[in-house]
């Protein structure tokens, strides 16, 4: 049984009028079905997406440079839980997110729900991530001296990365088919958009 459909499914190679070539991949999803909350969510994919897609299209017409020269997405079911996340890469900033499918129920579940179902507290979800996400920034900067960290924004990036606006219920989950829970958590950076977004794995072997 489908429960998604494709709004765009397009891939290839493109150059630019500045002879530089990119591999672009453009797969955008929706939720079959019609009652309201369906349609909620594809509204909610559709803003976030399509624009982007839209804007690189136009882009190749115009024999102009690409900016996110990928749009895509993967799911899984894990124990009648559809897992739908959806990411955009632009060579110095990424979108992430992730939509969550009862298939018995045929209802969304919000990341409460989702946690509820994984056997994962709330408040243990946010220390487990905010730990990992800290380890995760140490390692990326390990090699800044430290003579620099202060000037270049080392400690008010690394607080920021620990920080209730960085770590949240609002980042995306994804459960694998063999129960590995990934979530994607968001690095300060002393460069470019100032975010790094990488995948941590604070739970595995919480899911059977």
């Amino acid at each position: 049984l489908s429960y998604l459909g494709a709004q765009y499914n397009l891939s290839g190679e493109y150059t630019d009028q500045y002879e530089s070539t990119y591999d672009y991949r453009y797969r955008l999803p929706f939720f079959y079905g019609n009652d309201a909350a369906v349609m909620e969510i594809n509204e909610q994919i559709a803003e976030q997406f399509v624009p982007i897609i839209e804007e690189e299209l136009a882009a190749m017409d115009a024999e102009d440079f690409l900016t996110f020269a990928e749009v895509d997405f993967k799911s899984n079911i894990h124990e009648d839980v559809l897992y739908l996340h959806i990411y955009a890469k632009a060579w110095d900033w990424e979108e992430h997110r992730a939509y969550y499918y009862d298939t018995k129920t045929n209802t969304f579940l919000s990341t409460e729900n989702v946690l509820e179902r994984l056997l994962i507290d709330q408040n243990y979800f946010l220390e487990a991530v905010r730990e990992y996400a800290q380890a995760a920034f140490v390692e990326t900067f390990r090699d800044l001296p430290e003579a620099y960290r202060e000037e270049s924004g080392y400690y008010e990036m690394l607080e920021w990365t620990v920080s209730d606006e960085a770590v949240n219920l609002q980042l995306p989950i994804f459960v694998d088919r063999f129960g590995g829970i990934s979530v994607y958590a968001k690095i300060g950076s002393m460069a470019g958009s100032g975010i790094i977004w990488e995948i941590l794995r604070p739970f595995d072997g919480a899911v059977g």
